[in-house]
This record gives structure tokens, sequence and C-alpha cells, in this order.
């Protein structure tokens, strides 16, 4: 088992250190791990959650995609309403396609900005 030794702040993140000279030695697979006497392993101190988030994706391939189903259409259109109508392209015409369009209409905001937004690209 690895010991804890000490904690240091980079970039704003807490980072922990730690290692075992006694644990590496006893190791029987060491030397695919390490060359050195020891191996020192940083670790960030919420990293824990990050990959419980990371097992829970892994065992529900599906839970994305639902997320993109329910929370990113209205998010984009409250995004919209706050004036944040641009794409992150260069030009109009490399955006294939309008997120609205494959979601439908949910309400008359977004058939307006559907609708503007196809005036636009034919006048270009």
């Amino acid at each position: 088992m690895l010991t804890y030794h000490y904690s240091n702040v980079e970039n704003g993140m807490t980072l922990r250190r730690c290692w075992s000279t006694a644990a590496c030695a006893a190791c029987p697979i060491k030397r695919q791990c390490t060359p050195s006497k020891e191996r020192r392993i940083t670790r960030w101190e919420r990293e824990h959650v990050v990959e419980e988030i990371q097992r829970r994706l892994d065992a529900n391939p599906d839970a994305m995609r639902t997320r993109r189903e329910t929370v990113e259409h209205p998010f984009g259109t409250i995004k919209a309403r706050m004036g944040a109508t641009h794409f992150l392209m260069k030009r109009l015409h490399n955006v294939p396609c309008l997120p609205m369009y494959g979601h439908g209409c949910s309400s008359a905001f977004a058939a307006s900005a559907i609708v503007l937004t196809t005036v636009a690209l034919r006048s270009r």
C-alpha cells in the first residue's frame, strides 16, 4: 500500500503525493511499473469523484444520450435567448446543420430562430 506523504497546490488544484519504498520492493510486478526503487503517485484530491462518474457512465452508456436529448436542447435555447447565438466554427456554411432541426421546435422562439437562420443562409 502506498503511503500518503504530502499535498501541494498546482494550478489551483490540490495534489496528493503518495509512495512507499517498502511496498515497491516487495511487489512482484515492480519491473513493469518503474525502474527506480519506488514509484511516486500524484493524484488530484477529488480524482475519486471523476473515477466514480466514469464508472457509472461505463455501466450505463445510454446515460449521455439521454442527457443530450433532455438537457442540451433547452440549454441551447436559453443560451440563444441570452445572446450567445454564434457557432464555434469559422464561416456559417461550415456548420453541417442547425441543432434545432434534429429535435423539432419546442417553442415559438425556436421556430423563429430556424426561420431567421434559414433566411440568413439563403441571403449569402
